[in-house]
């Protein structure tokens, strides 16, 4: 209670002594606080002038540091004046495949983040992906997204999944040759490819590398209209059935028909279509994909061809890394499902290595041991694996 009165007596006074003209001395600002920074960019070139910005709040200086290895490169100061953002531009060291922590120091706090100085993204990836590509997504949206994924998270390679037609025809194209306006997936998304090449534009800005997801050997129920024929398609040795799925319950429309890796004819014909893909949307690669060993365990897959003689997956998958390669002249990395082609992948001719883990590598042993297997095999090559959260 005696604190009480005594709160109302200095209130009391001081607006006496307001309403006299007497002027109280003002209060200090408070000192400035950062809370979180990022970068303009997810890669940098040798040489390129880096933008940080940090939001800070309140009055004071902010300090900036640029390190690498512990060990201080650069310093600048920057005053904030109240609450928003405030840059700090640099130019770190042209060594080239070099990262460097940047320390924002504000008050008695700090934050940080990261700059990766590489010439190419695929010494360094650090891949996310996409898997919506609505009509009508706005520029500022197509921003939004794409810039949240380099500053969270420095993702410096996305995969647009799910973005094709079909499988073996990626692009749907009307009678005189041109873009529709949107198409329909087997799955029923609705894709606008206007909004594909924005959200691949947005990320170019940023120094993101957009990637098609491509199936290295499925088609599409219908197949045969695009191009491809039945004869290139692959069979069960155990009992000489189609290799097939269907995708969607009571839809056989949805079925994915899977052909021969070893078959040229399937090579020439699907390494065209990833060549379009690169020139229609100006990705800067391909990302293609495989169902895993689906044969009895057997290391080359234990299928046929459409006449019976045994397939050799894994040689057939290497073959296609080679054939992609050369038809499209940009990078390539192949998804060694669960390890099923690992050894042929990482000997290939890829520029990095993919890996969906799945139940032969459970046990962090399990995937130390792939790993570095696989570092082993492919002289060192960069290596992403897909970590999905276990529900």
């Amino acid at each position: 209670m005696r604190k009480f009165t005594n709160r109302l007596l200095g209130i009391t006074a001081a607006a006496t002594l307001v309403a006299a003209g007497v002027v109280l001395p003002a209060l200090p600002a408070a000192a400035a606080t950062v809370s979180d920074a990022w970068t303009d960019k997810a890669r940098y070139a040798p040489g390129q002038q880096v933008t940080v910005t940090a939001e800070v709040a309140g009055t004071g200086s902010v300090q900036f540091s640029l390190v690498h290895l512990g060990v201080v490169v650069q310093t600048g100061t920057v005053q904030a004046t109240g609450a928003g953002t405030v840059s700090w531009t640099v130019t770190p060291p042209t060594a080239d495949f070099t990262g460097y922590m940047v320390h924002v120091d504000a008050g008695t706090t700090a934050t940080q983040t990261a700059i990766d100085v590489s010439s190419t993204w695929t010494r360094f990836p650090r891949m996310g992906y996409l898997d919506e590509y609505p009509a009508g997504m706005t520029a500022t949206e197509r921003e939004e997204v794409v810039s949240e994924l380099s500053e969270k998270y420095h993702l410096n390679a996305l995969q647009y999944y799910d973005w094709m037609w079909r499988h073996e025809a990626p692009i749907e194209r009307d009678s005189s040759g041109e873009l529709v306006d949107t198409w329909t997936a087997w799955n029923g998304d609705v894709i606008a490819p206007s909004t594909v090449s924005g959200l691949i534009d947005a990320g170019h800005e940023l120094n993101m590398a957009a990637l098609p997801y491509s199936m290295s050997y499925a088609a599409l129920e219908g197949f045969t209209t695009n191009g491809v024929s039945a004869d290139w398609r692959l069979k069960y040795a155990k009992d000489g059935t189609d290799w097939k799925f269907q995708m969607l319950p009571n839809r056989p429309d949805t079925n994915l028909w899977i052909m021969d890796p070893t078959n040229t004819d399937w090579r020439d014909h699907i390494t065209a279509q990833y060549s379009d893909q690169i020139d229609t949307f100006d990705f800067d690669g391909t990302h293609i994909d495989q169902l895993g060993n689906w044969g009895d365990g057997a290391s080359n897959g234990g299928m046929t061809d459409a006449a019976g003689n045994p397939v050799d997956i894994p040689i057939g998958f290497r073959d296609l890394v080679a054939d992609t390669r050369e038809q499209t002249g940009k990078p390539v990395g192949f998804n060694a499902v669960d390890g099923f082609a690992g050894s042929s992948l990482a000997s290939s001719s890829s520029d990095y290595l993919y890996t969906e883990l799945w139940e032969n590598h459970e046990t962090y042993a399990e995937v130390q041991d792939y790993l570095a297997t696989q570092r082993a095999q492919s002289g060192g090559k960069a290596a992403v694996t897909a970590a999905y959260l276990n529900y």
